[in-house]
């Protein structure tokens, strides 16, 4: 294009446009930085091309107000005083009807930000190692056990006992919870049926047992863990209110089951919201953002990284814009298949994110166990050591009451 001038609308969108804060237009670029700045800046020395970038505030992004009024930044392409708009912008169909949009160069996917969630409580980190459906298949397995034990206790006659229980085992119960807390048996049964009950309930017991120990150790550990959510099921499930820009708000629907969605028509009411609201652990609030702007922030160590869910809500494309009809749609799309068959583009990426590391599950902080980490086993073993005081008053009042012993020594098989 032999050094001809264009004129870019940039819209200032870290990290995919970044644009020198002392910069004027309509000063001459050599390039611009960011991700999409350095496709731009590939594009321009191929087509042999100058421009000069009117920056646009992250307000004017892919922004079109409900009313049908198109934002200054679209206004320019459409009216051809812009060449290119570039900056986050998203291919829909509405915007590629009255402006001419090019191959989709970048995919960002779209997570959900949502408050972090209060620290558990010492009681909650007792339960948490196992879901409730785990504690209720293990508490009915020891109700069954003891309806069993003291069934046969009751109605069946010494034969089947020993047949049962094992031969001069008087303590099933005991041995039931010896065995459930690890603890080694003294007196093993003789029989093979004896025998086998007690290898399945040993080896029911030692998988559960030590799968909730190696759990517990590291929750009890990591001084962060937190009653956060984790996938977008349980935020619909808890009623919490999805803010979303007005591009993806069609796709949101469709993607999820939730009625309680609430359009936001420009990114700045969206930051606020995400800056102001996100760090209220009561707050029931959900904000789909692009994974670009999420990991950008997050990556910078001065300040509190966004709390997001591991799943994936959807994958958007993204595109640049020209006006209607441009004689350099078909070669910027040359230019671009070029750039990404060559891995330039994943470079670039790379260059000012690191999404593997920021992908990564956080690892668990070891800290020294503090009494209130520990204060849930502590005032567990203070209600049983009152109750271990009941029932020794209790062995004291069956000397003088002949129906309380023989209540308390049927519960002492």
């Amino acid at each position: 294009m032999y050094g001809c001038d264009m004129v870019v609308t940039a819209n200032v969108f870290n990290p995919l446009i970044i644009i020198d804060k002392n910069y004027k237009p309509p000063q001459k670029l050599d390039r611009l930085d960011g991700i999409e700045g350095m496709i731009l800046t590939l594009i321009s020395q191929k087509l042999n091309f100058t421009f000069c970038a009117l920056p646009k505030s992250i307000t004017d992004i892919d922004h079109v107000p409900l009313s049908g009024n198109i934002t200054e930044a679209m206004k320019m392409i459409i009216e051809g005083t812009s060449n290119i708009a570039i900056g986050g912008y998203m291919y829909n169909k509405m915007h590629s009807s009255i402006m001419q949009a090019t191959f989709p160069y970048l995919s960002s996917s779209v997570y959900v930000i949502i408050p972090k969630g209060r620290q558990m409580s010492p009681y909650e980190r007792l339960v948490k190692p196992f879901g409730n459906i785990i504690w209720i298949c293990l508490g009915f397995s020891v109700l069954f056990a003891i309806f069993i034990i003291f069934g046969v206790k009751l109605f069946c006659k010494i034969e089947v006992l020993n047949f049962i229980f094992g031969q001069k085992n008087r303590l099933p119960f005991t041995n039931l919870w010896s065995s459930l807390y690890g603890v080694g048996l003294h007196r093993l049964p003789r029989r093979n049926f004896a025998r086998y009950l007690l290898t399945v309930w040993i080896l029911y017991t030692l998988v559960l047992r030590n799968a909730y120990l190696s759990e517990l150790f590291s929750i009890l550990q990591d001084g962060r863990t937190r009653t956060s959510l984790q996938t977008v099921d349980e935020l619909i499930e808890k009623n919490y209110t999805f803010y979303v820009h007005y591009t993806i708000e069609d796709m949101m629907k469709e993607s999820t089951k939730s009625t309680n969605i609430q359009t936001v028509e420009n990114y700045t009411k969206m930051k606020y919201i995400m800056v102001s609201r996100t760090r209220d652990e009561a707050e029931t609030i959900a904000i789909p953002t692009y994974e670009y702007i999420l990991f950008y922030y997050n990556q910078n160590k001065s300040h509190d990284p966004y709390y997001f869910l591991p799943e994936k809500l959807l994958t958007v494309p993204l595109t640049m814009y020209l006006p209607k009809y441009s004689f350099l749609l078909h070669k910027i799309n040359e230019i671009l298949m070029d750039i990404m068959s060559s891995g330039f583009i994943r470079k670039f990426e790379d260059t000012y994110l690191d999404k593997n590391r920021l992908l990564q599950k956080e690892s668990h902080i070891a800290q020294a166990l503090s009494v209130w980490l520990l204060f849930g086993i502590f005032s567990l073993y203070l209600i049983l050591l009152l109750l271990c005081v009941f029932v020794f008053f209790l062995e004291l009042c069956s000397r003088r009451s002949t129906f309380l012993k023989s209540i308390l020594d049927f519960f002492n098989a």
